[in-house]
């Protein structure tokens, strides 16, 4: 199967050689094309805080226009992707439909929750948006995204050690226009779309109002009953609602902001790809866990799914969802689900004072997102559990900027409050329960659940400066520095056996009952950080439309706590991650702006790497499935991005990225402590292992031709990307252990790979002139790839691996009609 994939890779990028070649031709006669043979369109964009051009910004920069979104299918954060080099994004897994896993470059947060941070920071309108468990906003009325690769620490702030991803909406105009958007697909997906721009008092007073509503039916088939089936959407609304205040009197814009979005579906797929039989995980005492389990009645083989094939019977099958009964206790953890509430209010003032322009963000947003899955991957109840998490945060920012000589400037402060709780409730091994009882004869009552619940809050300042010097005409220098402070405190109060015992599970009250201690199950943590960020560089425009530059970057990712039970041997809290970067770009228009080539060479070395850890601790005298974060030593990376576009002849444009990734752990840097059954504790050397989310390949390649007709224009535009195969979980065992647990160990991390893969994509569109409308068909994921976003391997734990499955093969047409005054 592997050679197969090579040699796709080898087709793919000798396919696209081809093309550049054959359209070699065309750009060379470009002096004596037609005038109205136009070129690339310049784009302007915001990575430095201030508007400039892509290609004399010292940045590597991808940026998507509202067209652009469009034509792409770009339609929230995480098909970004599929147009983005070096990016990679993981999909729900056991989190929340709403989360997304944010890597660029190899630095990731593969598993943020409450208390620990993305390493891709998302901006919206200048609106730090906190929280993974809600980043994978919908595009609804979106002017441009640009995803900004490599640390982005000293204008954007911490959480930026991969990036930053910057999203603008459309802002009020004083003009009346807007459209409305109809569409229908298969699986019964139905849309409605709807935006108004609105001047309310001439010259002075703009509003504009957007909002969007899909539903679909369930992607995937549960055979147990069809009420549990998979990915069903039931709703999903947003809406954004803007007031644009800008007084003739005085050179000062306000811009007011309300949005609000509200989602629910029936759980993630899930997909069992290993149970490991011979498992002792329920004890010594009894038989292993593959004699268990068949005393179930259960064939773990027939719901098998092989990642690394695309032949499987089960793949379009997901098994989960055990009804209440009184085996069963918790409700709320056996019903598959999804769902994110969340609101958010914002003001962006700017006024000119002399010759100083004064930029102020002031923002609060909270959300409250919670999801239930079961990760068997068989119809028996293994283990199923309920999440919940509130956020709530506001924000500050004071920009300052101008000119003064050679020197552009720009400096500020930023203040940041957040707080909020996450719980969870999970039960193990249910099907133990009817096991002892029907077959053994030995009565006991229903397993156990456990629950944790944490609440966090934090509080973040900065102070930053930037300055770009313009040594001459073409050649300019910049110099900027960031530091910051945070303040982080967790309690923790998690329970166990809630509907028996009821005891507690963390603190110095471990395992004392509620009845005795009412008030006591309390765990409190609290730590301070703070760090540094910078940048400097040097760019040159070579000529009017060759600019290179050279740069050195450093972001942190912040320092946080576990917010589940960690080993004895691993401290609740962990170090803020570190990155520092060394950046060559080149950024060229050729051929009369016919041919826009973007290069980047990057190396990296990142210091206290955040990494998530899956295990099973003993608490109580009882397992317990949990994830824990921990710093895990230093990781060096290196690489090449390219981003082409042409426009070989009139009306069409061709776009190609592509990446390669190295990503390594510095040896001898990454050790862990674990603990052997007979309680010593040794140090394990795990430097060896790859580095998760960093997926060597990537790329993409994307036509559309336009063919101008009588009554408007007809568009094709087709796209194929691909993203390498992507390690997600990785352990080492101690070398004391076992032969059999070293090679359980060594099935998990096979299992541990996601497996590259590649979609297609498709769109036409009909736009008429009179009325103003169009009417395009769209198709994503055009051969039915089976594929996969995200996994739960913990075959050398809990004894199961799951991996979760993309969408599939999805079509349909849309109406928009545009209008305007």
């Amino acid at each position: 199967m592997a050679t197969g994939i090579q040699n796709r890779s080898y087709l793919s990028a000798t396919a696209l050689a081809v093309c550049i070649c054959a359209t070699g031709a065309a750009w060379a006669d470009q002096a004596t094309a037609p005038a109205e043979n136009s070129g690339l369109e310049e784009i302007v964009v915001t990575a430095r805080k201030a508007s400039e051009p892509l290609q004399t910004t010292p940045v590597a920069v991808t940026a998507l226009s509202e067209a652009g979104l469009t034509r792409n299918q770009v339609v929230e954060v995480i098909d970004l992707q599929h147009v983005t080099p070096d990016m990679a994004i993981g999909g729900a897994g056991t989190g929340p439909s709403s989360i997304v896993y944010l890597a660029i470059r190899g630095e990731a947060q593969n598993s943020p929750n409450s208390a620990s941070d993305n390493a891709v920071g998302i901006y919206e309108d200048g609106v730090y948006i906190a929280r993974p468990i809600i980043g994978n906003l919908g595009f609804l009325d979106v002017g441009q995204v640009e995803v900004l690769r490599g640390p982005q620490g000293t204008l954007f702030g911490r959480n930026t050690t991969g990036g930053a991803l910057n999203i603008a909406t459309n802002q009020p105009t004083d003009t009346f226009e807007g459209y409305f958007k109809a569409g229908y697909g298969n699986y019964d997906s139905k849309l409605g779309e709807a935006v108004v721009n609105l001047p309310l008092v001439s010259g002075t007073l703009d509003s504009r109002l957007a909002v969007r509503f899909d539903d679909h039916d369930a992607y995937f088939t549960n055979p147990l009953n069809s009420a549990y089936d998979p990915a069903d959407l039931k709703h999903d609304w947003q809406a954004r609602a803007q007031l644009k205040f800008t007084p003739s009197s005085v050179p000062l814009v306000i811009d007011w902001s309300f949005d609000y979005a509200d989602e629910r579906d029936t759980g993630t797929p899930t997909a069992l790809v290993g149970f490991n039989s011979g498992s002792t995980v329920l004890g010594p005492m009894l038989p292993p866990l593959g004699v268990i389990v068949g005393f179930t009645g259960v064939n773990p083989a027939s719901y098998f799914v092989n990642p690394f094939s695309q032949s499987n019977p089960n793949y379009r099958f997901s098994y989960g969802g055990v009804p209440t009964n009184a085996d069963n206790p918790a409700a709320n953890i056996n019903v598959p689900m999804n769902q994110n509430r969340a609101v958010g209010i914002s003001q962006n003032l700017d006024l000119d004072v002399g010759q100083v322009h004064v930029k102020s963000i002031t923002a609060y947003r909270e959300s409250d997102t919670s999801n239930a899955e079961s990760l068997s991957g068989m119809p028996i109840n293994y283990y199923a559990f309920f999440s919940q998490y509130t956020q709530h945060q506001f924000s500050q920012e004071l920009q300052l900027s101008g000119k003064a000589g050679g020197f552009d400037w720009i400096g500020g402060a930023y203040y940041f409050q957040e707080g909020g709780t996450e719980y969870s409730a999970s039960q193990a091994f249910g099907f133990l329960t009817p096991v002892f009882n029907q077959v053994f004869g030995v009565p006991i009552g229903p397993q156990p659940v456990n629950t944790d619940f944490s609440t966090f809050d934090s509080r973040s300042i900065a102070v930053f400066g930037q300055t770009n010097y313009h040594i001459t005409d073409t050649v300019r220098a910049t110099l900027g520095y960031r530091y910051t402070w945070d303040q982080r405190a967790i309690d923790q109060a998690g329970r166990d056996d809630i509907y028996g015992t009821n005891v507690c599970n963390v603190g110095i009250t471990v395992g004392t009952a509620l009845a005795a201690y009412p008030n006591s199950c309390q765990n409190p943590y609290s730590a301070n950080f703070s760090y540094p960020a910078w940048t400097a560089g040097l760019d040159w425009e070579v000529l009017p439309d060759t600019f290179v530059y050279v740069k050195t970057d450093r972001a942190s990712m912040a320092g946080g706590f576990n917010t589940r039970p960690v080993p004895p041997t691993v401290s609740p809290a962990f170090e803020p991650e570190s990155n520092t970067d060394v950046e060559l770009g080149l950024k060229s228009d050729m051929f009369d702006h016919h041919l826009r080539t973007n290069l980047a060479l990057f190396h990296g070395w990142q210091n206290d790497v955040q990494r998530i850890v899956n295990t099973i601790v003993e608490v109580n005298g009882a397992p317990e499935v949990t994830q824990y974060q921990t710093n895990s030593g230093k990781t060096t990376t290196y690489g090449v991005e390219f981003e082409i576009t042409a426009v070989p002849w009139s009306d069409m444009e061709i776009t190609a990225t592509g990446a390669y990734l190295h990503a390594a752990y510095v040896a001898g840097t990454f050790h862990e402590l674990q603990e052997l059954p007979n309680g010593t504790i040794v140090s394990v050397d795990r430097s060896n292992e790859p580095v998760p989310q960093a997926p060597e390949f990537t790329f993409s390649i994307g036509a559309t031709q336009s063919v101008p007709l009588p009554i408007g224009k007809l568009s094709f535009h087709v796209d194929y990307d691909w993203i390498d195969k992507d390690v997600i979980t990785q352990d080492t065992a101690a070398p004391q252990l076992p032969a059999a647990v070293q090679a359980e160990y060594a099935v998990q991390n096979a299992l541990g790979i996601l497996p590259a893969y590649g979609l297609l994509n498709a769109r036409i569109a009909l736009n008429l002139d009179q009325p103003n409308l169009e009417v395009a068909m769209w198709g994503r994921n055009l051969g039915n790839r089976e594929y996969y976003t995200q996994q739960f391997d913990s075959y050398a734990g809990l004894g199961t691996a799951e991996d979760f499955q993309g969408n599939p093969r999805t079509f349909g047409v849309t109406f928009t009609y545009r209008f305007k005054e």
